[in-house]
């Protein structure tokens, strides 16, 4: 565990001096810390989500360290991509400009060593440009996020209120904290994926199920259904041919056989819209009706496959 570093009086040129450890928390402080943590862990299960675990994670930090100021990214998978996931007292914009001009030298600062280090410490890694854009938005330290043996992410944590530095012991709560939190954002991600999946599976399913169902269906009408207007037009036409009967007889033939034309013409068209839905060439149908059920089932099922992205799926419903 490297001591916490502040940036010394002077030159910047000014050799880095650790900060004394000895005396800088006092048992109850250590105690505060030990409870947060232990709150944390018991709050932390895989049902929450990956957003409600960064909120959880941040809102916990920002109490212990007595900081406004947090933020957190999340690498992408397959891309390893940092993303800006939450961020609390500093603006987007600010959020974003420090993730795009510093993520690389991040990322490469914790792929070679797990462990916090403060903002300033990065001068020797980052644009010049860098620095004042980190100091206007009050960043004191950055720390990874791992799961297991894989780099997640990092979070950054501001200046703390009443102005005291951060300490060796501070950083080592913040990595104990970050420990317990780490396999339960990868956990959520591996939760995440395998719900997406299932879902994906079920409604392939559900989907095969339907073609069955529709397929089965028309097998089993197709018979009475095309073949009863049939039936009923040649025995009317049988009954026109014939010439022992009225005029009126003959009328009422006629009158029921073009019913059932009309009626077989109606099928047949029936069938070539089937046909153009298979083919996704039918027009679309607007009405008018609640679809709120529907929605909210859509919402609770697409949430997990669209967080394991690293993407926020929200739903407010009018009155």
């Amino acid at each position: 565990m490297s001591e916490a570093l502040h940036r010394p009086e002077g030159t910047p040129d000014e050799p880095l001096r650790p900060i004394a450890s000895s005396g800088s928390l006092h048992a109850d402080r250590r105690e505060y810390a030990f409870q947060s943590m232990l709150q944390l862990a018991s709050e932390l299960n895989v049902s929450l989500g990956l957003y409600e675990t960064v909120d959880l994670l941040m809102l916990n930090l920002m109490g212990q360290f007595r900081t406004s100021r947090s933020a957190l990214w999340l690498m992408t998978e397959g891309t390893n991509k940092a993303v800006l996931v939450r961020h609390r007292g500093l603006s987007k914009s600010s959020a974003l400009t420090v993730g795009t001009t510093c993520a690389d030298a991040i990322g490469r600062r914790f792929a070679a060593r797990r462990e916090p280090i403060l903002a300033w410490a990065l001068r020797e890694h980052v644009a010049p440009a860098a620095l004042p854009m980190l100091e206007h938005a009050g960043i004191a330290l950055f720390a990874p996020i791992s799961g297991g043996d894989q780099l997640l992410g990092w979070l950054a944590l501001g200046n703390r209120i009443d102005g005291t530095p951060y300490a060796s012991e501070d950083l080592a709560i913040l990595e104990a904290s970050l420990g317990i939190v780490g396999p339960s954002i990868l956990n959520g991600r591996l939760y995440s994926r395998v719900l997406e999946t299932n879902r994906q599976l079920q409604a392939s399913n559900e989907r095969l199920g339907e073609m069955d169902q529709l397929k089965s269906d028309f097998l089993s009408n197709v018979n009475h259904e095309l073949r009863t207007p049939l039936t009923i037009m040649i025995g009317a036409l049988d009954c026109v041919t014939d010439q022992s009967g009225d005029a009126r007889s003959r009328d009422h033939f006629v009158s029921l056989a073009q019913q059932n034309a009309r009626n077989l013409w109606s099928l047949v068209e029936n069938l070539l819209t089937f046909s153009e839905l298979s083919r996704n060439q039918a027009p679309i149908q607007i009405e008018i009706l609640s679809i709120r059920e529907e929605l909210e089932g859509c919402f609770s099922r697409r949430r997990p496959g669209v967080a394991s992205g690293l993407r926020e799926l929200t739903a407010s419903w009018a009155p």
